[in-house]
């Protein structure tokens, strides 16, 4: 840590000693105290603000006594600064409109503790309140012992909300990788040290990291970046450090050469995305500088692991599929302490091939190199990305520009803006050889030994010998060039004589609806919320709906047959490779209403729009059904029962659907007992008649036009054969609450007994019934969370978070749900139900405050007038508008109607819903526990 003391001696911002520019957009700053500022003019989404206040320390500076603090910190930064009193600091951001968790929000990670506000407006108000919170929890916190005592009832609740499989999974791979060194621990801390340890030794952290040499703050918005740099600048340069800095723990030594480290991680109750296998190859930390020289390096370097990837791809299609993904020559710094590169496999089915496959490859790519077609790819797609990001660049939101500037600084990183990526990119590019690309991937790549985790879905015979024996065999294997597979080239470009339009006509908020000859319908909203981009769904058939409601089948998998099974004349690597570059990608998801075809990498921009639409049309029109990769998807989901039953949220996920439908197997969870029998041809013939003719519905958001929409539209759908809409089968709509109970529905767990869940449900209506009932709802359930996080977290310290919402379903008439919920120990379970009636009945006695309601109101206001310049939020609530235009209305006026809803409103709806004698309960509780209680 560095001293406030002369101009040389203070902390700098990474271009400060770099050859590479900046943003030139960002204000950057140093204060003579040695904070570290930045702010940026920028108008998406407008009027609001986002401001990010980090102090450079997290996990990895406590000491062993204060393993959890920092976390402990964080929590206590709300319970109460010399001016701000105990609850009054969320209670302030409230009135403000920001939402608790979304808007307002803090994380404590190894190296760092965020605290983030998204403001809801950019006004004088909101801007020196934020900033004066942000000064309170620089120097100012009291970190009264009483309010430590009840946070760290609430931090122990938090650690409890993860299970026992994955804490031990994080701790013991940590462990393997950094050793003893302080990085190794998990941010969340020791329970023992959470629960015991003094208040001094908080005072201790507090003092020694909370320091301006070692903070940033980052400011982006609707605002005058000179306003803001004088409002900083007067409030934060009294700001003192206390005492002498803390320490920092110096780099992970690494010793070469590195023996062969496996660590076999049979975990049950892992879910089956942790159930992979990890080799981590260490190599010691160099110091990085991001200078044009080190950065075009690490440019390379990632262009290198690209080309790899695509070789992994094309590798794991030919060998049976031992993993649904690979990646290999990961190159990563963890600052500054270590540098390794790592390979990896995920839903793993069959292990000792995944491994062969990941040591061949990178053995292979180092030995022998790579093609100029290879380098030729990857070259196309990460250019790709950065003329995407250009052309996105002008709807960049603040809440990611201010995060990412943030980001940068504190691992050492120049922030630039998307041309600037782009113009260094194609700098390095212009020369780049296969021999340059090679040798930079040698030189960075480690070349010891690795250590390698696994984490299998069932035991492995033979145990960690049987690792290292099929890694001794895969590095003994003579290594010869790769051949790769002839590319194939994109040609579904004419799907017949472009369609007609038969019916077009403009409705309301801006929105065109069409109709095509064969009935494709199409739904267009142009914005000018972001240029440069545009946000496209396809609708086909019911999703969920579809399913079987009187048993479970392998229609769950439905959208995996369609999802790898490619396209008729390409298998979904050659489909990548085809596309390589060119900025489109289509993935398949089954909704609550229907199956989507929509985008992983968010808005595609106007000059891809046209491929992207033949990338779409083809996955319908031409789907591939190919079933290679369901022995691995089945093997590897072999875990996933006992992982369903690992935590009470879990299970509540996994059985609380069901439960809330009852006598409709749509919701039931499928089993590994049923998935047994299954085959992927019965998953093919659930999908493949919903492809080939359900109605298909189309939605476009954004940087478009409606000309252009029609256009591309009637090249691609509306060019296909007549797709027919068919009256929906009976009963398809259908569904009922379940009844009250007297007592609560018991469901086990297989956790810890510090573990369990209440649950409560109040029947409600449908989303249409009553407009001004449904927002009304909507407040209630924040008025009653607020009352919750009161009572069961802040004065109890019984629950992290309590979670109350509503649904009010806009699919099936009549039916809707307000919940309340909240993880506790089991022994206070019939005490959260409680808590919760008595919540409820003094509301209904006694009336919310206007404060209550304001605070609970004022969120929701904001949050609706974000939506309506929102792509995204329009995106989802156009599907299906055109056969219910009730859709588009209820978007259409939730930020006025918001507006409207009144307190005698609030209190209406609470004494139609709130009725304990119609609640219906649950409760999740340890099976251990409840066996002993039964005398089992």
């Amino acid at each position: 840590m560095l001293p406030a003391a002369s101009a040389a001696a203070l902390p700098q911002w990474p271009q400060a000693n770099s050859d590479l520019a900046a943003d030139p957009d960002v204000t950057f700053g140093v204060l003579p105290n040695g904070l570290r500022y930045a702010v940026r003019h920028n108008v998406t989404p407008p009027g609001q603000v986002s401001m990010r206040f980090a102090i450079l320390a997290g996990s990895m500076e406590e000491a062993h006594d204060q393993e959890g603090l920092a976390h402990v910190l964080e929590h206590m930064a709300f319970r109460g600064s010399a001016h701000v009193p105990d609850g009054e600091m969320i209670s302030t951001l409230q009135r403000l409109g920001l939402r608790l968790g979304a808007d307002l929000n803090a994380s404590t990670s190894r190296t760092m503790t965020t605290y983030q506000f998204d403001l809801a407006k950019g006004d004088a108000q909101s801007v020196d309140t934020g900033l004066m919170l942000f000064r309170e929890i620089a120097s100012e916190l009291t970190l009264d012992p009483k309010r430590l005592d009840a946070e760290r009832k609430i931090v122990t609740a938090e650690a409890h909300t993860r299970t026992p499989a994955e804490m031990q999974y994080e701790a013991m791979s940590s462990n393997a990788v950094f050793g003893d060194h302080p990085y190794a621990r998990l941010p969340i801390g020791r329970i023992e040290v959470i629960q015991n340890a003094p208040v001094q030794r908080l005072r201790d952290f507090y003092e020694a990291y909370y320091r301006p040499e070692n903070a940033m703050l980052v400011i982006v918005g609707d605002i005058d970046p000179a306003d803001i740099v004088a409002k900083l600048t007067a409030k934060f340069s009294d700001w003192k450090g206390r005492g002498k800095a803390g320490p920092e723990p110096g780099p992970i030594a690494v010793k070469t050469p590195q023996p062969l480290k496996v660590v076999l991680a049979d975990i049950p109750g892992l879910t089956p995305a942790a159930q992979g296998l990890q080799l981590y190859y260490r190599h010691a930390w160099r110091p990085f500088r991001a200078d044009a020289a080190n950065t075009e390096e690490s440019e390379i370097a990632v262009l290198a692991g690209m080309a790899l990837n695509v070789r992994l791809a094309q590798m794991l299609e030919v060998s049976g599929r031992p993993a649904v993904a690979l990646s290999a020559l990961s190159l990563s710094d963890e600052p500054p302490l270590l540098r390794m590169d790592r390979s990896s496999a995920g839903f793993v089915s069959n292990w000792q091939n995944a491994l062969a496959l990941l040591v061949k490859a990178r053995r292979q790519f180092l030995q022998t190199g790579l093609s100029a077609d290879e380098l030729k790819l990857v070259v196309a797609q990460r250019r790709s990305l950065y003329q995407q990001l250009v052309a996105m660049s002008s709807a960049q939101q603040s809440p990611a520009l201010a995060s990412g500037i943030l980001y940068n600084g504190a691992t050492g990183n120049v922030s630039r803006n998307a041309k600037q990526l782009l113009e260094f990119f194609n700098r390095v590019v212009t020369k780049l050889t296969p021999e340059r690309v090679i040798a930079v991937a040698r030189k960075l790549a480690a070349k010891d030994e690795p250590i390698i985790v696994l984490a299998p879905p069932q035991p492995i015979a033979g145990g960690e010998q049987a690792l290292r024996d099929v890694y001794a065999k895969a590095e003994a294997a003579p290594v010869a060039p790769y051949q790769p597979p002839a590319a194939k080239t994109w040609h579904y470009t004419d799907f017949g004589t472009p369609g007609t339009v038969a019916e077009k006509r403009d409705v309301a908020a801006g929105v065109t609806m069409i109709r095509f000859a064969n009935g494709v319908r199409l739904t267009v909203k142009p914005t000018d919320f972001a240029k440069g981009q545009i946000l496209v769904s396809v609708q086909f058939g019911h999703g969920q709906l579809d399913l079987p409601r009187d048993k479970v089948t392998a229609a769950d998998f439905g959208v995996s047959a369609m999802n790898f099974g490619g396209l008729d004349d390409m298998t979904m690597t050659e489909l990548g490779q085809a596309l390589a570059g060119r900025g489109v990608d289509a993935f398949a998801q089954q909704g609550g209403t229907a199956f989507t075809l929509g985008r992983t990498t968010g808005p595609v921009t106007p000059d891809a729009l046209e491929l992207q639409m033949q990338l779409f049309a083809a996955r319908l029109a031409h789907p591939g059904w190919r079933t290679e990769f369901w022995p691995g998807l089945i093997a590897s989901l072999a875990n996933s029962d006992d992982a369903d039953l690992s935590s009470p949220m879990n299970v509540w996920g996994r059985e609380g659907p069901a439960l809330l439908h009852p006598d409709d197997a749509r919701w039931v969870a499928n089993t590994g007992a049923l998935r047994a029998s299954w085959t992927p041809d019965q998953a093919v013939a659930f999908m493949k008649p919903i492809v080939e003719t359900a109605p298909i519905e189309i939605v476009m958001v954004g940087d478009i036009t409606i000309d252009r929409a029609i256009e591309v539209t009637a090249k691609t759908f509306g060019a296909l054969p007549p797709r027919i809409e068919t009256k929906e089968p009976a009963g398809l709509r259908e569904a009922h609450f379940p009844g009250p109970v007297t007592a609560p529905v018991v469901l086990h767990h297989n956790g810890p007994d510090s573990q369990a869940l209440a649950v409560i449900a109040w029947p409600t209506t449908d989303g249409f019934a009553d407009r001004m009932d449904t927002h009304a709802a909507a407040v209630l359930s924040s008025v009653i969370q607020e009352r919750a996080i009161a009572r069961l977290r802040n004065a109890e310290g019984k629950t992290y978070t309590p979670i109350v919402g509503t649904d009010f379903s806009q699919v099936f008439p009549g039916y809707g749900v307000l919940m309340a919920m909240a993880q506790v120990e089991a022994v206070d379970v019939d005490e959260v139900f409680a808590t919760f009636d008595d919540i409820a009945a003094d509301i209904l006695a006694h009336g919310i405050s206007d404060d209550e309601f304001q605070r609970a109101l004022k969120p929701r206001i904001e949050g609706s007038e974000r939506n309506q310049t929102n792509n995204l939020f329009w995106l989802r609530a156009l599907v299906g508008a055109q056969a219910d235009p009730r859709k588009l209305d209820f978007a259409a006026t939730q930020a006025e109607e918001f507006h409207k809803v009144t307190l005698a409103d609030v209190m209406k709806s609470a004494k139609k819903w709130l009725d304990r004698k119609r609640s219906w309960r649950a409760e999740v509780i340890p099976r251990a526990k409840a066996a002993a209680a039964s005398g089992q």
